[in-house]
């Protein structure tokens, strides 16, 4: 094929992948050949779903993706890559420099608040300095990748966290915030009689994702009074931790409560539509909202469960940012929607569904995608020297992962 997507990602798990599923069957109507390189298959449903869509699945160590993809770029008239991560920036970028005068588009669309920053931003310490170095450096390297309108970001707010910490400002915010974009069915799902249970789809990383301990305490406390069920689904790192805590439940508790590990994202739909309300943040909330389910978005890097409303109370937040302030509890949310009358609760449902359509619509994310691309294809924008400074820096940033 004349055109190729490339996607470099990490692995097969978690949101990113599914966003790539999605931007894949979008590119794939289009013409494109699609090739997806990471460097590990944590994800078996995954990887069989990018198959039976026809991706080519490269796994291959990242110092080896260039030279795994080199030929088919190389006959490509038209590349676009798509990349979630400043350290995978890089091989990209690498990609765009060997081609020279040839059409490449790169994304860097930023899904996580940290990204493109470092450390807590406190000034203090020895650890707090050299992150605060790497953002000086980072800043400038960034701001070359957004003037060649590179750079998306998910959320405005996401926009604003990362202006602070590097101390800059990007040219045109609003025209770089492209919302998660998501397929919705022209006509939904009916709703049919749903049992009060409570549900939420993550990748157990704590304390990444550790709004799931909060979200068992308030189910704890009020799953006799309603009647509630908990569905827990996804796995991951730190699943041990999350079943060690139920083991401490009593059997009652424990019997209300289902793990269900990984399901394959086909799936997904078919389990959220029987639960009654949804907790989480990112993909899921749009799954759940796809088949007229309340969601509550929640904070991440916290153990409490902190959130602020429903979807349609504010359809452009996915989640929270680890230092969002004025947040809370997210048990005043469970309640409301709890004590609605079955009438009151459909239309509920209804409005959940609409915010997110018109919101999230992958049809209105690829058609502003084609003006942005117009900019978007000038000649290697870190240069020679610039590409291999971004290379260090990636390589810094990633020894410091943790901070």
């Amino acid at each position: 094929m004349d055109e190729t997507c490339v996607f470099f990602v990490y692995g097969m798990s978690g949101g990113t992948a599914t966003l790539s599923y999605r931007l894949s069957r979008e590119y794939q109507k289009r013409g494109f050949r699609i090739i997806y390189v990471c460097e590990e298959i944590n994800d078996l449903d995954n990887y069989h779903l990018f198959q039976e869509l026809g991706m080519e699945v490269i796994v291959s160590r990242r110092s080896n993706w260039y030279r795994r993809i080199k030929n088919t770029i190389e006959k490509a008239k038209q590349v676009t890559i798509w990349v979630y991560s400043y350290e995978i920036f890089s091989v990209a970028e690498k990609v765009k420099r060997v081609r020279k005068h040839l059409e490449t588009n790169i994304f860097l669309y930023v899904v996580h608040e940290r990204c493109l920053i470092r450390g807590g931003g406190s000034g203090r310490g020895i650890y707090e300095k050299i992150c605060s170095l790497i953002n000086s450096l980072n800043a400038k390297y960034v701001k070359t990748i957004d003037q060649n309108n590179e750079l998306l970001f998910m959320e405005q707010r996401i926009v604003a966290l990362t202006e602070h910490h590097l101390e800059m400002q990007f040219q045109d915010t609003g025209s770089k915030v492209f919302p998660l974009p998501y397929y919705f069915e022209e006509h939904p799902l009916g709703i049919g009689k749903r049992k009060k249970i409570i549900s939420t789809m993550t990748r157990m990383d704590f304390p990444f994702k550790g709004y799931v301990i909060g979200l068992l305490d308030i189910f704890c406390k009020y799953y006799q009074e309603y009647g509630l069920e908990l569905w827990i689904i996804g796995s991951g790192a730190s699943e041990d931790e999350l079943r060690a805590k139920i083991e401490q439940l009593d059997d009652e508790a424990r019997s209300h409560i289902k793990l269900f590990g990984n399901i394959e994202y086909t799936k997904v739909k078919d389990l959220l539509k029987n639960t009654y309300v949804f907790v989480g943040m990112g993909t899921g909330i749009l799954d759940a909202a796809s088949v007229m389910l309340p969601s509550i978005g929640v904070q991440a890097y916290q153990y409490e469960c902190l959130g602020d409303g429903f979807l349609n109370d504010n359809p452009q937040i996915l989640g929270y940012m680890s230092d969002q302030e004025g947040l809370h509890n997210i048990e005043r949310e469970l309640l409301q929607i709890l004590d609605l009358s079955e009438e009151d609760y459909l239309e509920f449902c209804k409005k959940e569904y609409f915010a997110a359509r018109d919101y999230y619509s992958i049809e209105n994310f690829v058609n502003r995608l084609d003006k942005l691309k117009k900019g978007n294809n000038k000649h290697s924008v870190l240069e020679q020297t610039g590409y291999k400074i971004n290379y260090v820096l990636g390589k810094i940033n990633l020894f410091i992962h943790g901070c």
